[in-house]
């Protein structure tokens, strides 16, 4: 499993782990807001794209954490 998470991007391993350790200590609410601002910067790096393009050109995905 841990080898399947570190495949991914970088940044969205960040911002999952926060939002799961946030999500323990707070409200629903709290926790739903944690993930929305989460997905939103995720879709705002270029590793987005980079995965998005690997995706599409059936490759693996090069993440520079940018």
């Amino acid at each position: 499993m841990a080898k399947k998470i570190i495949s991914r991007g970088p940044i969205a391993i960040k911002m999952a782990k926060i939002a799961l350790n946030e999500s323990l200590q707070g409200s629903l609410d709290t926790g739903l807001r944690i993930e929305g601002l989460a997905e939103a910067l995720c879709y705002s790096t270029q590793d987005k794209r980079e995965g998005l393009y690997a995706f599409l050109e059936k490759r693996k995905p090069r993440f520079k954490n940018e």
